[in-house]
C-alpha cells in the first residue's frame, strides 16, 4: 500500500514539475474519478457546469452539445440522454435530421449547453466525428442566452 502511495505521489509532482503553473494535476478525493490525475483546469470547468446545471434543472430541461461532455456527466451523477453521443453516425439513417425534428418539438424551457469551440478544430482531423450541423441547428435558430466559464454558450429553445 505504501509503495501504491509513492507511486502516485511521485506521478503527481512529475505532473506538477513539467505542467505549466496554471493546468497542474491533481487528485481530488472527492471525484468519481478519485485517483486518476486530472487538470485543475478541467475539474473546476466541470464544478462550473455543474453549479449551472443545478441553478436551472428545476426550471429547464437542460441537454449538452458537446463531444466532452460524459466525463462532466458522470463525475456529477447526471443523467445520460439522447444528445450526449451526438457524433455523425450515431443515430442511425438520416440521424442528424432526426435529432434536429426532436429539437424543433421540444417545448419552450429548453436549453442547450454548447462547445463552440469544436469550429475551431472543423476540417483539421479526416476522422472527426462531431456532428457540426446539429451544433450549427441550434446555433443559428435558437437564442443565446448565457455562457459558463468561456467554454460554454447557453442557447434557450424558444418554439412559437
Amino acid at each position: 500500500f505504501f509503495f501504491f502511495l509513492l507511486i502516485i505521489y511521485a506521478v503527481d509532482k512529475s505532473y506538477t514539475e513539467f505542467s505549466d503553473k496554471n493546468s497542474y494535476y491533481e487528485l481530488d478525493k472527492n471525484s468519481n474519478y478519485y485517483l486518476i490525475l486530472t487538470k485543475k483546469g478541467v475539474i473546476e470547468y466541470s464544478n462550473d457546469v455543474y453549479k449551472y446545471y443545478q441553478s436551472h434543472i428545476n426550471e429547464y430541461d437542460i441537454y449538452f452539445l458537446d463531444n466532452n461532455i460524459y466525463y462532466v456527466k458522470l463525475e456529477h451523477n447526471i443523467p445520460i440522454n439522447k444528445f450526449d453521443l451526438f457524433l455523425n453516425g450515431n443515430n442511425g439513417y438520416d440521424g442528424t435530421n432526426k435529432l434536429k425534428e426532436k429539437i424543433k418539438n421540444m417545448k419552450n424551457k429548453t436549453l442547450f449547453i454548447v462547445d463552440e469551440r469544436v469550429f475551431l478544430k472543423k476540417g483539421q482531423d479526416k476522422f472527426d466525428q462531431t456532428n457540426f450541423e446539429l451544433i450549427e441547428f441550434v446555433i443559428n435558430n435558437y437564442k443565446k442566452v448565457d455562457s459558463i466559464n468561456e467554454m460554454y454558450n447557453v442557447y434557450e429553445i424558444v418554439n412559437e
